[in-house]
């Protein structure tokens, strides 16, 4: 657990952004979406912020949130993509609108 707190601050901090993680059930995607992650900040000038990843996005992960910081942890120095969309208004932040989903590009920093 220590571990993967630390990898968590890491990519966090080198990426510059923070998240808080919800489990969703999409009747649409249930067989793809394991988690999605709220950006709850975003640090001007950031591998985020290049990206137009902006606090209140979220971003789908296709595993575990964990497996995605692994992921971003060991492409550093390459472009990522990644599927960023927005909760349904009115949701109760229970649901994604898929309209508002778009895959962005995000620069790892070395």
């Amino acid at each position: 657990a220590f571990e993967c707190m630390r990898l968590q601050w890491r990519v966090q901090d080198a990426l510059g952004f923070a998240y808080q993680k919800h489990s969703l059930v999409s009747e649409v995607m249930s067989d793809r979406i394991d988690a999605v992650l709220e950006i709850t900040s975003v640090t001007a000038g950031g591998a985020f912020d290049q990206a137009g990843i902006q606090k209140g996005d979220v971003i789908i992960v296709e595993n575990s949130a964990e497996q995605f910081l692994t992921m971003l942890d060991e492409q550093r120095g390459k472009d990522v993509d990644v599927t960023v969309a927005n909760f349904a208004p009115s949701s109760g932040q229970q649901e994604i609108d898929y309209e508002t989903e778009r895959v962005v590009t995000l620069q790892v920093p070395p």
